[in-house]
């Protein structure tokens, strides 16, 4: 938040290629969404929707990568 200099930030949100550590190993996804507030307008509607956006298919990487696939039907849960 503020006007400070958050371009390096634009480092952790790894849209265009997946994070390596010192190591070299690559991360399995991107978990980070990094949004500029003053960029979309100090709307707090807006920055919902942004940090949102990727995380349904953060989900889905993630069964994926664990070869869980996806349920067929709906899965009720227990009233209490």
């Amino acid at each position: 938040m503020g006007p400070a200099d958050f371009r390096k930030m634009d480092a952790l949100d790894s849209d265009g290629s997946l994070l390596r550590d010192i190591a070299g190993n690559r991360a399995e996804r991107d978990i980070v969404q990094f949004v500029p507030f003053e960029h979309i307008g100090r709307d707090p509607f807006r920055l919902r929707e942004e940090v949102l956006k990727e995380l349904p298919g953060q989900v889905v990487k993630y069964f994926e990568l664990r070869g869980i696939p996806p349920q067929k039907g709906s899965v009720l849960l227990s009233q209490s």
